[in-house]
């Protein structure tokens, strides 16, 4: 098999224009920002892999009750909104749910009257801050360690008449009863200029919203009849066109095309069937692979059935943006502790697409960083690179300005072709690539760095025993745990919400989504002591102290998530 001819064919194939048009009713269902709306993005979605002939289309719930615990996420409960309004009497600023739904800052509870708002945290008042990003977790502490009502918060980073939408904040059951909204740049800066002069301002919030246990959802499909599966993951339930319908939207017409090639004989039969997952971010991903699983070992490889029976994975998230000097498609490595050959496999194809597509774009390598992609962790054993296309600043992410507009069939065609490609080329591995072009063209590191030689040496060595899964052969694990050796209680990443708000906001660390807090953990295989560890940190996070990993490590070991840290001399 010739992989160029693959990807020829599939860039013929494959149309830019007709995945804008998927995206377009995806966004529309789920634009709401509720529950009920992400319900509804799931049911169409799961209708159209049906509609297309996708095998075992099928749409699975979780329940989404706020207490549910998968690994160590806790599963939000239901949330809607009847009513959402904020009105500031001076200076004149009034933002609502019905006019942009993104205001409400998600999961915040029902409020009703006049509240004073200052710049400062005071008791029974809304706080009002300007942010940076997208991490509410330290204004929602500082609000709830001053009995505040609330908060108001606008992004001082984004144009002005930009909102920046929050959804994770309040979780996972809003205990504390906090609310919060979210306002342009224009209209931040007014009120903060007003609270200058004036000290104060006086708003009146109606707020009518309902939690409730409701169903999380995840849907599915697979094309082909091979052995064993490669996964392509694309979150759901945030409501923007880039961020991510458009990685779903991609995901729909690559399995599309890749069916129709195979059934017309224009490219041979899969090996491996292909199979799209669609969820929440991270949430139902963790959820499918443990309840699939049936395992709950957090060690390397302790999750064998889908080790054993996923061959490898890709993570789309955010595609289609137009070239321009500030945009970038990242091909996001796997990470140092689970090194695997699939991200070269990704960035060859990415550039190969490219070229035959015009090189109009712009393509990096990246370090792994935590997002879908947490099946590569080492106990679910799953290769998964992740495929992104970015911009700096990022400006659209999270906004209401994510919309189709924003992007272009042009990009998308690209990312689309590279994604189909990837996905057909993993899976019939075994008739293109070769042992000696694996150590050619596959076996050096996505990202040849300044490490020293004995962690460079490591890297290789574990990305050459891994490739043996592209030649069809199988890949056994090669450590041991030993009395002395640190291990992991908890499969996944780490979020500390199951524990109790006096714990939670005693600390400086909240690890969901955070590479930095989850990616050292992935060392931890029963077999390395802390110094060894630590070595392997001060290498991938330079900035990552000592003393302050011991810290943690020694918190999270109080609290049930490791065990094996010997107390310090």
């Amino acid at each position: 098999m010739n992989p160029n001819s693959v990807i020829e064919k599939i860039v013929r194939s494959v149309s830019g224009e007709r995945v804008l048009q998927e995206i377009v009713p995806i966004l529309e269902r789920n634009s709401p920002f509720t529950s009920t709306a992400f319900a509804e993005e799931a049911l169409y979605l799961t209708e159209r892999l049906l509609a297309l002939g996708f095998r075992d289309s099928q749409m699975i719930q979780f329940p989404a009750d706020g207490k549910t615990l998968v690994g160590d996420w806790v599963l939000p409960t239901g949330w809607d909104v009847e009513k959402g309004e904020l009105r500031v009497a001076e200076p004149s600023i009034t933002t609502s749910f019905a006019r942009v739904p993104k205001s409400v800052v998600m999961y915040s509870a029902p409020a009703s009257g006049v509240f004073e708002v200052r710049s400062e945290p005071v008791r029974g008042c809304l706080y009002f801050t300007p942010i940076r990003g997208i991490d509410l977790w330290g204004v929602e502490k500082l609000c709830r360690s001053h009995g505040c009502a609330g908060f108001i918060v606008f992004n001082e980073d984004l144009p002005e008449n930009f909102t920046r939408w929050h959804n994770d904040s309040f979780l996972p059951r809003n205990e504390s009863g906090l609310f919060a909204f979210s306002l342009t740049g224009k209209d931040g800066r007014r009120l903060a200029e007003h609270l200058r002069t004036h000290g104060f301002a006086r708003a009146a919030v109606e707020l009518v919203t309902r939690s409730e246990p409701r169903s999380l959802h995840l849907v599915t499909g697979t094309i082909g009849e091979g052995a064993g599966e490669v996964w392509a993951l694309a979150h759901l339930a945030e409501p923007g066109a880039w961020d991510n319908c458009s990685g779903v939207a991609a995901c729909v017409e690559a399995l599309r095309i890749v069916d129709q090639l195979v059934k017309s004989g224009e490219l041979p039969p899969l090996r491996a069937r292909i199979r799209v997952l669609f969820s929440w971010e991270i949430y139902g991903f963790l959820a499918y692979c443990l309840d699939r699983g049936r395992e709950t070992d957090a060690s390397p490889g302790g999750f064998r059935s889908l080790r054993d029976s996923v061959k490898a994975g890709i993570n789309v998230d955010g595609l289609g943006l137009p070239a321009a000097a500030n945009t970038c498609v990242n091909v996001i490595a796997n990470p140092d502790a689970a090194p695997d050959i699939s991200d070269s496999i990704l960035a060859w194809i990415a550039r190969e697409t490219n070229k035959m597509t015009g090189e109009r774009l712009r393509i990096e390598p990246a370090a792994f960083g935590l997002a879908d992609n947490f099946i590569a962790d080492p106990c679910f054993g799953i290769p998964c690179p992740m495929f992104e296309h970015n911009e700096s600043p990022r400006r659209l992410w999270h906004t209401d300005a994510d919309v189709p507009d924003a992007l272009d069939a042009q990009s998308l065609h690209f990312a689309t072709a590279a994604l189909a490609s990837y996905l057909y080329l993993v899976a019939n591995s075994q008739d293109w690539l070769t042992a000696e072009q694996i150590d050619q063209e596959f076996l050096p590191s996505l990202l040849p760095g300044d490490q020293p030689e004995w962690y460079k040496a490591e890297v290789q060595a574990l990305r050459r025993w891994s490739a043996l899964r592209y030649l069809g052969e199988t890949v056994p694990l090669i450590t041991e745990p030993t009395p002395d050796g640190l291990r992991r209680l908890a499969p996944g990443p780490l979020t500390l919400r199951k524990l109790p708000y006096s714990i939670r906001d005693s600390i400086e660390w909240s690890p969901a989504y955070s590479t930095y807090l989850n990616e050292p953990l992935f060392w931890l295989n029963g077999a390395r002591t802390f110094e060894e560890v630590a070595r392997r940190v001060r290498v991938r996070f330079p900035g990552f102290q000592e003393g302050k990993l011991y810290e943690y490590f020694r918190f999270l070991q109080e609290h049930g998530y490791i065990s094996g840290l010997a107390p310090t001399s």
